[in-house]
């Protein structure tokens, strides 16, 4: 690989790849410089690229093609540029996904390093919940009863492909007596997709929330609301209170040897109203 070029299939942020890729062809050529990019693709602001590469505008389509052969980029690589700027700018998750998805397609077996078995976990709710469930009971491969444990059930199908998954992640493994437990191992997530895989998995466990106030007795489930208002220092601290709980309901989990049953359990605090101006007279 030439030393002044950056392999842009290794990024999945358009304005990582951008700054490097600009670092790299400026060492090797000093009339390389923001003035030239802007000159070639027609920016009329003289820090427009740096607008860009530092997040302070998004970058419109007529620029992408461009920005591409400005840096000299194949047909290939222009491509998966033009996606890398589809993934950040997508306005929904679905968009997003969309675009992720084309992004791998696209990557071939380069797949594995933006995280594809990671997005495969953080798609559905029932993954996480099938390693918990391994910690209790005695699994040794007949998938279709596995399956039957969860509420909603899945099918034989569907739990086998969850189990091959979590293997492969190293979060579970075969006992040498045959049964399969869970790993001491934690999922590291890809960094620059964390936003991504939350939001993706948030609202899987979401849409089971809704079903559950039905389908359970007041006795089996614990539903709360609070609506309240906050200076923007008390929601921060509220967040660290609701970070801490959660620390302390692991621990509680991790030492209870008589847990029988696997739970979900969300925390969900977010705005209902704009900033106010706020008189706090009478």
């Amino acid at each position: 690989m030439d030393p002044s070029t950056t392999d842009i299939y290794t990024y999945t942020d358009f304005r990582a790849f951008l700054r490097e890729a600009y670092l790299r062809r400026k060492a090797s050529d000093a009339r390389f410089s923001h003035r030239f990019i802007n000159g070639r693709i027609g920016a009329r602001s003289a820090g427009w690229f740096s607008d860009v590469t530092e997040n302070r505008m998004g970058l419109k389509p007529k620029y992408v093609a461009r920005l591409a052969s400005v840096f000299g980029l194949k047909p290939g690589e222009a491509a998966y540029f033009r996606m890398l700027v589809e993934l950040d700018q997508a306005e929904t998750l679905k968009d997003k996904s969309d675009a992720l998805l084309r992004m791998m397609s696209a990557r071939g077996l380069r797949s594995r390093a933006v995280g594809l078995d990671q997005f495969e976990f953080y798609s559905a709710w029932y993954h996480s919940a099938f390693r918990e469930v391994l910690a209790l009971y005695d699994f040794r491969g007949d998938f279709e009863a596995l399956g039957k444990l969860l509420n909603p059930p899945l099918t034989a199908t569907q739990t086998r492909k969850s189990i091959l998954l979590l293997a492969k992640l190293g979060l579970i493994r075969k006992s040498p007596t045959g049964r399969w437990v869970p790993q001491a191992e934690v999922l590291v997530k890809d960094s620059s997709l964390k936003s991504l895989h939350w939001a993706r998995i948030q609202r899987a466990f979401l849409e089971l929330a809704l079903p559950a106030i039905e389908a359970y007795d007041h006795r089996e489930r614990d539903f709360s609301t609070l609506t309240l208002s906050f200076s923007p220092e008390s929601f921060r601290k509220a967040g660290e209170e609701i970070a801490a709980l959660r620390k302390r309901l692991l621990a509680m989990s991790e030492r209870d040897a008589a847990r029988d049953r696997v739970y979900q359990c969300n925390f969900q605090i977010f705005p209902l109203s704009r900033t106010l101006e706020v008189n706090h007279g009478e």
